[in-house]
Order: C-alpha cells, then structure tokens, then sequence
C-alpha cells in the first residue's frame, strides 16, 4: 500500500512539474536551429505527400498538401503546388518516434504575379507530442518579405510537426523554404504521460499483492 501511495504522490508532483505558463511562441523571428531539411531530388509531377530528411540527424520529414507538392531540391531546398506558387494547407511532419525543439521556415510573398491572389496571412499550429495542437498563430504577410516564422516553446516543449493555411482561400506564396529544425530527437513521454504510466503501474501491483495474500477456506 506504501508503495502504491509513493507511485500515485510521484506521478502527481510530475504533472504538476509542467510550469503553468508554458507556452509556444510562433511568430517572424530568427530561432536557433541546426539543422536544414533537404530533398535528395527535384520533381516534376505533383504528388500529396513528399519527403525530405534533416542533414545532420538523417531523419525523415514528410510535406502534405491535397493539391501536390513538388520538389525542388536546387539550393536551399522548397516546395510548392503545381502551378509552382503554394496555396492551400500544407503539414510538416517529422518521422513517427522523433520530436525537434524549433523550427524555422519561410514563406515568401509572389508579388506583381496574379492571378492568383497573394496570400495576405496564415494560421499555423503546431503539433506535440501524440499529434495535438499545442500552439496557433494568426500571422500578416509581407507580399514582399521573406516571411520567415519561427516554432519554438518557453518551457523545454517538443514539436512532431506544424501545419500553415494560407488565408484568403486560393491566396499564394511563393513557396514554402528554407525548412530547418532544432533539437531533433528520439522522442521521450511527457511527465503526464510518465504519471499515467507510474499511476497504472502502482494500481496493478496492489492488485497483484491483493490476489497473492487471498486465501481459501473450506467449511
């Protein structure tokens, strides 16, 4: 019973650890990141995923959009649509079993190129661990501007991916570039996720210790 007492007292001060004002910050800044993420080759037919690996840690990541996505694996490595601007939502996700701690990413405007229209703003989210949104942002874009945003947390948070959606609907960039993430590793359980476990855990031994101490009479 002590025992199960401790485990239950551990798992709550782990979630309790989880400073209460954690928060992610994504918004046009510079972020320190060690990695870029490059095609290996260049495409010529639309497809709704493509993927990319980082240049240090070789860890795949996979852009999705339902439009298509080509590859352009010339210089600094970026993608788009078909039509060869970016519109629509498009995810980034890193490889299942692996988080980062930043990213970086530009979207750059498409001036004096209508139609289509130029995107005058985007929603990003970001993704932790399990898949849940942990952050959002409502940005302006600059039509002019390289637009680079950063994802980064204030509190040790890790990222399994973001997705932006171009506003308004059909609007373009001109691509999406220069992806780079920071921190990339194998992914460890949250301390909610570890105070489940430990929780679970304790119960299952009580039970254990309750069924080893039954006995059975006979009349």
């Amino acid at each position: 019973m002590k025992t199960t007492l401790f485990l239950l007292a551990t798992a709550s001060a782990l979630v309790s650890a989880t400073p209460s004002a954690a928060a992610v910050i994504i918004d046009f800044n510079n972020v320190q990141t060690a990695e870029n993420v490059l095609f290996s080759s260049s495409t010529s037919v639309a497809s709704p995923t493509v993927t990319g690996q980082t240049n240090q840690t070789h860890v795949d990541v996979t852009f999705a959009n339902i439009l298509g996505l080509l590859k352009d694996a010339s210089g600094q490595s970026s993608t788009t649509n078909a039509g060869g601007t970016l519109r629509g939502t498009t995810s980034v996700n890193i490889a299942s079993g692996f988080t980062f701690t930043a990213a970086e990413f530009q979207l750059p405007g498409n001036p004096g190129n209508p139609p289509p229209p130029e995107a005058n703003s985007v929603f990003v989210e970001a993704f932790g661990l399990g898949g849940g949104v942990i952050g959002t942002a409502t940005l302006a874009l600059d039509g002019n501007g390289e637009n680079r945003i950063r994802i980064v947390g204030n509190a040790g948070e890790v990222f399994t991916g973001f997705r932006v959606t171009l506003s308004p609907q059909d609007a373009v960039t001109e691509s999406m570039k220069q992806v780079r993430l920071g921190g990339v590793a194998a992914a460890v359980p949250e301390p909610a996720t570890w105070a489940m476990m430990l929780g679970g855990f304790g119960l299952l031994g009580a039970a254990a210790r309750r069924r080893h101490r039954t006995t059975v009479t006979f009349a």
